[in-house]
């Protein structure tokens, strides 16, 4: 693992990614992107020196809140976070290398998820052309040492419902490497 080892885990979102289009974080108006940034994030928000806000945990979901505050400048993680009831939340699961949480949202439950591409891509309904050309975008941004976190979801009244996740975009998530490392 190189996160912390090579690298100085000061993980930054460098792009965000919707179909062909890639955006900045500052450019994101996705109401279900922001919801699985903010509201799937075990992330602590803590007051830092100075009054500032500061963010406690892994280093991805502390950059994940770090871009939606970017974008958002007038509402807080945690006012947009207690816009939503938390139903269930399961942590990071290694082997599924993904993490989910449900979330009330009007009259329905929306079920957010992130995680790796192979899982994330395999769940979600999309054509063979569609997941091809994301395919092709995140392989760009893999060779040029970016990591890459996708994200779904899937809306639902009944727990029973046959459960159809939309796939939502990628981040490309960047991490210096440590001076000392040739």
């Amino acid at each position: 693992d190189k996160t912390g080892t090579l690298t100085q885990n000061k993980m930054k979102v460098k792009s965000v990614c919707l179909n062909e289009f890639c955006l900045s974080p500052y450019d994101v108006n996705s109401q279900v992107l922001h919801q699985n940034f903010v509201c799937n994030n075990t992330a602590q928000i803590i007051q830092g020196k100075g009054g500032k806000k500061q963010f406690k945990g892994s280093g991805t979901e502390c950059a994940l809140l770090d871009a939606f505050n970017k974008q958002n400048r007038k509402v807080s993680c945690e006012a947009f976070r207690s816009n939503y009831k938390i139903i269930k939340q399961e942590p990071f699961d290694s082997n599924k290398k993904t993490m989910s949480t449900v979330i009330k949202v009007e009259n329905f439950n929306r079920e957010l998820i992130k995680g790796a591409p192979e899982f994330i891509l395999d769940i979600c309904k999309l054509t063979d052309g569609q997941k091809k050309k994301i395919l092709v975008n995140m392989e760009n941004f893999q060779k040029k040492s970016y990591r890459i976190l996708c994200f779904a979801h899937c809306d639902y009244v009944e727990e029973s419902q046959l459960k159809e996740y939309v796939y939502d975009g990628f981040v490309t998530l960047s991490d210096p490497v440590r001076p000392e490392v040739k």
